[in-house]
């Protein structure tokens, strides 16, 4: 009961229990804090209700009542790209995500540090989703394997959920100096190297 409350409203509640910045919102701002009790640890909370339900088999694939003969090509596996892929499984679309990196998560992959999200948290996830008929396309890229115009011929709706991996650039002395690097480009790099990717030294 607990997760499934978790879940009415969140399409991953381990990963926002894990990267979410509670401290500084919800439980820093707690009523209760005020008091000698202490803030509920909302991130605590959601991330044991989540692992337990996965621990034992409560949360279950996406999969429909009926399917309702219609698709949908989603662009980016990220984040969004995935919690839209598991509303519209849901309500019976034949669900398509193009990434065009090898595994799907996108930042939550690539961008967040291991320490702070497991990777092994978004790959059950990704993994539930194939189960309830999401088919993933990896290492595709809108432009070269296929046109944006040739996916819309293809599925009856697409949705762009590319996110942004473009640093922002710094107007400070010094940022655009030798093996000065933005903290994305940095972040990615590391996480691929963890991965076992081979990355540029």
């Amino acid at each position: 009961e607990a997760y499934a409350i978790s879940a009415a409203t969140n399409n991953m509640p381990e990963v926002t229990g894990r990267i979410c910045p509670q401290d500084r919102l919800c439980e820093g701002n707690c009523v209760i804090e005020q008091s000698t009790h202490g803030a509920v640890t909302i991130g605590s909370v959601e991330k044991y209700i989540t692992d337990t339900a996965f621990e034992n088999g409560w949360v279950k694939a996406p999969v429909p009542g009926k399917e309702n003969g219609m698709s949908v090509g989603i662009i980016g596996g990220g984040p969004g790209g995935m919690a839209a892929a598991e509303q519209l499984r849901l309500k019976g679309y034949e669900v398509h995500i193009y990434d065009r990196y090898d595994r799907m998560g996108g930042l939550l992959v690539y961008g967040i540090p291991g320490f702070k999200l497991e990777k092994d948290v978004v790959e059950r996830r990704v993994k539930l989703l194939e189960e309830g008929g999401v088919v993933m396309h990896t290492e595709f890229e809108v432009g070269r394997d296929a046109t944006l115009e040739d996916l819309r011929k293809k599925h009856d709706s697409v949705l762009i959920a590319t996110g942004v991996y473009k640093a922002r650039e710094l107007k400070l002395p010094g940022a655009g100096l030798e093996n000065v690097y933005p903290a994305l480009e940095y972040l990615t790099t590391s996480n691929r190297h963890g991965l076992g990717d081979k990355v540029p030294a």
